[in-house]
Formats: structure tokens, C-alpha cells, sequence
């Protein structure tokens, strides 16, 4: 180790963004379709107006200030719905090169609501600015906007065989977070047995999926923490804690120190 190096970082992975396209659109010529396999990834910040989508027997509506993430290859109807619909989209490829394999990458296998986290309106505002058309400020925002989003590479769903195996569960795990799950749910989610779930599930993501599950939680709580918008209490309550104390002593276990000394 080099003389005064104390930490470093080694990606073995390199993630590159190809076939970026921004864009901001009021009133769309098409305010309803379906879509059957959608051809490229995709943010949807919604500025003004409503869009609702809906995948078999599953709908969720995408308002003002909410951004909605769709993956490569989803199926899913969409729905424009007001008189003043005002968003910006910002269309990309991800993908994962290992060992020289390239990998297109996504973070769930359909359409997802993602919560709503202080600054992140300011960054899709920056992607139309003034700076519309530089390349690299382009994608230093789309690198921060996956940042705030999914902070661990780990919470990539890298379409391979193995990683499609667990991606229901994943999904599910990071889209309900806060609802009581059991492994055995997950694994018929998945059309796995519990023990072939449970030995793939650990292969790939290192963890079991009971602390899976705990991590994002804790993450997330890190993130309201980090925003100031919600004290202990409200976070504790908002993520299905049974009370303050269990939270902060689950809170201390995978992060290490109290909420209230978190900052």
C-alpha cells in the first residue's frame, strides 16, 4: 500500500450508458398505449399531469414531482392523464462489462415508482439546462441520479440466466420493503423450492434474503434520515417498525451507530 493510503476502491465492473436521449414534452400526441417490449431503459420525471401504468393486474400512478423507472424489454400500458402534462424522459442502455463480457443491466423487471428523495427534481431540471447536449455532464447526472437511487452495484438485476432466477424476488423485495414477506413466498415468486431459492439468492447477492431485505430497509432509512423531512419516529413508523426502539436497535446493528447519531 502506497505511504499515507488509508482506503481505496477496486471496481472489477465497469458500468457504461449508451443510447442516451433527453427530452422534455408537454401535452403527448399519445396519451395511451401499450407497450410490448420496451426497446431501452428510462427515467420518467413527471413535472405536471398524472401517468398511470398498469402491468396483468398491477396499477400505480406516477404524479407531479414522482419519477417512474422502466427497464429494458417491460411490458406494460401506460396512460397520460390532465390537461397540463409536462415531463422530462430520459432514455439509456446500461450495461455491465466483466472479463470483457458485456452485460445490458437493469434494476427491476417492470415499470417502478421510485421514492422521493430531496434533490433529485434538481438534477433532471439540469439534464434540460443549459448545458442540454454536453456529454459529460450528461452522464455525471445520470451517474448521480443511479446513485441516489441504487447505491451498491449489487442492486443491479444483470440479465443472465442465475441473476433472472431471483429478479421477482428482488423486485418485490425493493418495491415492498415494508410489507411482511416470507422466504417461502419468495421462492414460489420466483417458481423455485426454498433451498434452491435460498443457495441462489446467497450466490448472487452474498447475503440471505432476510438481510437482503433488512440492508434495503436501512438504506432507505439512511436516505429520510439524510433528508431531514422525517424525524426517528416518522421513520420508523413510515417503514413498518412496531415501535422506535426496535427500529434504532435494528437501525444500530446494520449500520453501526443510533439514527439520532447517524449525521
Amino acid at each position: 500500500m502506497g505511504r499515507g493510503m488509508k482506503k481505496y476502491f477496486v471496481d472489477s465492473k465497469n458500468y457504461v450508458f449508451e443510447n442516451i436521449m433527453v427530452m422534455k414534452y408537454e401535452k403527448p400526441k399519445t396519451l395511451k398505449a401499450h407497450i410490448k417490449s420496451r426497446r431501452t431503459s428510462t427515467f420518467l420525471f413527471v413535472l405536471s399531469g398524472k401517468f398511470v401504468y398498469t402491468m396483468k393486474n398491477e396499477q400505480f400512478s406516477v404524479l407531479s414531482n414522482e419519477i417512474c423507472y422502466i427497464p429494458n424489454g417491460a411490458e406494460y400500458t401506460y396512460q397520460a392523464v390532465g390537461e397540463d402534462i409536462n415531463v422530462i424522459q430520459v432514455e439509456f442502455d446500461l450495461f455491465s462489462t466483466e472479463n470483457g463480457e458485456k452485460t445490458l443491466a437493469t434494476f427491476a423487471s417492470k415499470p417502478t415508482k421510485l421514492p422521493t428523495v430531496s434533490g433529485v427534481s434538481e438534477l433532471f431540471e439540469d439534464l434540460m439546462g443549459e448545458n442540454l447536449g454536453n456529454t459529460f455532464i450528461t452522464l455525471s447526472i445520470l451517474y448521480k441520479i443511479l446513485a441516489t437511487f441504487f447505491d451498491k452495484s449489487d442492486n443491479l438485476s444483470i440479465q443472465n440466466s442465475e441473476r433472472r432466477k431471483i429478479a421477482p424476488a428482488l423486485d418485490y423485495i425493493n418495491r415492498h420493503m415494508t410489507f411482511a414477506i416470507s422466504v417461502e413466498e419468495l421462492a414460489k415468486l420466483c417458481g423455485l423450492s426454498v433451498p434452491h431459492f435460498r443457495r441462489v439468492f446467497r450466490s448472487l447477492t452474498g447475503k440471505s434474503p432476510i438481510k437482503y431485505k433488512n440492508q434495503v430497509i436501512m438504506k432507505c432509512a439512511c436516505k429520510l434520515i439524510k433528508s431531514g423531512n422525517m424525524n426517528v419516529s416518522e421513520i420508523s413508523n413510515f417503514l413498518g417498525f412496531s415501535d422506535v426502539y426496535t427500529f434504532s436497535q435494528t437501525f444500530k446493528k446494520e449500520i453501526g451507530v443510533s439514527p439520532t447519531k447517524y449525521l
